[in-house]
């Protein structure tokens, strides 16, 4: 097996791997379309597979060719270097079985959908989907996102990724703070998440639940948010709790509780007492009994039982039961992969100018986060052997050792944060600073501006003054 590493820092995967390819910040979507076009060049590409099993690929094609001048010029500029390993990775993936994993790195960019459309691409070029040993894999930053997404906890799906109309979809979360802002939204029910912590431009958030008529929140710390709440829930958590887990490799998971808590309520139960209080429509005695009712109304979860499962809770069978997801064509009406063929154009001007616009005295900066910390920390910050890594939350990561003193504050969008420790290291490229995301007061640094559909903030990229007051 071989482990190829693209990524901006230096980061632990990054130094495990066999090929390891640094990229300057926001380069995602011209390195794997400067890969595209290598396999197409060289006619590298799965032709039976695209004809057989795709749609749109020859408009793909074409907008690819008609652009390469304008995309090797773009790389001759900035990165001369990478043309060469792009094309030595091109001959890679097209010649043997891979799996394409990200994370964040992706999806926190203004164009991180278009990314992951692009990563997409290159898996149905070279034929690495609906087989074994190859697919695509986003890794999730939760432990059941996946799980969330399937059961349908987003605006514009339903359980099982039946779409809703578009004219009945729901608020993706930065619309909904803009509506409270602007007085549309008045009531507001958090489950389990920090807005005033975990999002961007914090201070704009403060104001948005400010302005709400009512504010509900669950949760099992007293986190941030709870302050400005009028009804707090406090409930389970994993560990008092049974439930369905499904993670990124698509399996479904039984988790039983460890500890008995008689004191407190689930999540599913808070929310059908206050239905039963507008509706009494649900009645559920149990978490298996929503599965079971899930199970026969959502078809990708057919024929998976709590029993099923728990025959053998440490392996979990692979949903939807198949080795091989796609085996029987994708989830489109046609059966067929789509490609979404797109112009980077407005993608490198965008890079250009953000490039072009950064001042000698401006670094890049990024967010990462502590290999030891879960998110915002409320878990894990207490934890008697992990109380030794809380200094590291409040450090960034730097190389530029002439530039600035051991302790620092950092300005951005006419916001400063602060002071912050510096801890020098040559895992940060020149002109970068790190910083971890568990630290509160580095998302009010960041502005709203996200990915142009799904709006996830754009936290990977943002020029800051570094200073020593």
């Amino acid at each position: 097996m071989t482990l190829i590493c693209i990524d901006i820092i230096k980061t632990k995967t990054y130094e495990k791997s066999d090929i390891k390819i640094l990229i300057p910040p926001l380069f995602n979507i011209p390195f794997l379309r400067l890969i595209a076009f290598h396999i197409l060049s060289k006619n590298l590409s799965q032709k039976n597979f695209l004809e057989t099993k795709t749609r749109n690929y020859k408009k793909y094609f074409e907008i690819v060719k008609k652009e390469k001048d304008l995309l090797l010029a773009f790389f001759k500029k900035y990165a001369p270097h990478l043309i060469s390993i792009s094309e030595k990775l091109a001959q890679i993936i097209s010649q043997k079985r891979t799996c394409f994993l990200w994370g964040l790195g992706v999806s926190e960019h203004k164009f991180g959908s278009n990314t992951a459309m692009e990563i997409a691409h290159l898996s149905l070029l070279t034929g690495n989907i609906a087989k074994k040993g190859a697919g695509v894999m986003p890794l999730r930053g939760q432990n059941n996102v996946q799980g969330a997404c399937d059961m349908g906890a987003l605006p514009n799906y339903y359980p099982g990724y039946k779409e809703i109309p578009k004219e009945k979809e729901g608020l993706k979360t930065p619309e909904m703070i803009r509506a409270c802002l602007e007085g549309k939204l008045k009531f507001l029910w958090v489950m389990g998440e920090d807005l005033l912590h975990s999002h961007a431009d914090i201070d704009l958030i403060d104001k948005a639940l400010d302005n709400l008529e009512i504010l509900v929140v669950n949760d099992i710390f007293p986190v941030k948010i709870i302050d400005k709440a009028d009804i707090v829930f406090g409930v389970k958590s994993t560990y008092e709790k049974d439930g369905i887990y499904i993670n990124a490799e698509r399996r479904v998971h039984l988790s039983k509780a460890v500890y008995e808590n008689n004191f407190l309520l689930d999540d599913w139960e808070v929310i059908q007492l206050v239905e039963n209080k507008l509706q009494n429509g649900f009645s559920y005695k149990s978490s298996k009994e929503i599965w079971k009712e899930v199970s026969h109304k959502v078809k990708i979860f057919k024929d998976i039982t709590y029993d099923l499962l728990e025959r053998d809770l440490l392996n979990p069978p692979s949903w939807p039961g198949k080795e091989n997801l796609f085996e029987d064509g994708f989830f489109t009406k046609d059966k067929k992969a789509h490609f979404i063929p797109f112009s980077i154009k407005k993608i490198l001007s965008y890079i250009n100018e953000k490039y072009n616009n950064l001042s000698k005295d401006e670094f890049i900066l990024t967010t990462t986060r502590i290999y030891e910390h879960y998110n915002i920390c409320s878990q894990t910050l207490n934890i008697e052997p992990l109380k030794k890594y809380k200094g590291k939350i409040y450090t960034i990561l730097a190389s530029d050792k002439d530039k600035f003193k051991n302790t620092v504050y950092l300005y951005a969008n006419g916001k400063k944060v602060g002071p912050f420790k510096v801890e020098f290291t040559s895992k940060v490229p020149k002109g970068m600073l790190v910083a971890y995301l568990h630290h509160p007061e580095i998302n009010r640094l960041f502005s709203m501006e996200g990915d142009i559909y799904t709006l996830t903030y754009a936290f990977k990229f943002l020029p800051v003054k570094v200073k020593e007051s």
